[in-house]
């Protein structure tokens, strides 16, 4: 199963390989957080490109990905709700 998360990636510049990480769009309050686990997941790409879409966050930068998504991650996920 896939799930979908929108991330940028913050860098220092002439450093990027060493300083470099991915910064990822969390749900509440809508920031960013730098841990997966705490990301914004959407389960359908097209919600989460209209979401990337409309401005809120810095549009210049924005990434959306595609998540692997596995069982156990999932199970771990409702625990926590």
């Amino acid at each position: 199963m896939q799930k979908y998360a929108i991330c940028y990636v913050r860098y220092s510049i002439g450093e990027a390989t060493e300083n470099s990480e991915i910064i990822w769009l969390t749900d509440s309050p809508l920031g960013w957080v730098s841990e997966l686990e705490d990301v914004r997941i959407f389960d359908d790409r097209s919600e989460a490109e209209n979401f990337m879409n409309q401005g809120t966050t810095k549009a210049e930068c924005l990434n959306l990905v595609t998540i692997n998504w596995h069982e156990e991650f999932a199970e771990e996920e409702n625990e926590k709700s």
